[in-house]
């Protein structure tokens, strides 16, 4: 039996950061996921399924300040 976060699909959300930024991931305009990471690339793959429709908007705001997005297309599979 495989535990929740593995019963579904989820996107690997990769992305480089220029310092050490927090890192803040968006679906339909609410955040479902935040954390903090060093500077340099980085990779999320610990996501939650979700049964909801809609591309994921990364939010990586840098340690002076600087904000910058990219966007992670999804949709999910219909059950």
């Amino acid at each position: 039996m495989l535990p929740d976060s593995q019963r579904g699909y989820a996107p690997v959300v990769r992305g480089l950061a220029n310092s050490t930024a927090k890192v803040v991931i968006k679906q339909n305009g609410i955040a479902i996921y935040q954390t903090t990471v060093a500077a340099g690339p980085f990779v999320i793959n610990d996501l939650y399924p979700t049964s909801y429709e809609g591309d994921l908007i990364v939010e990586v705001t840098e340690a002076d300040g600087k904000i910058s997005d990219f966007t992670v297309p999804f949709s999910a599979v219909p059950g």
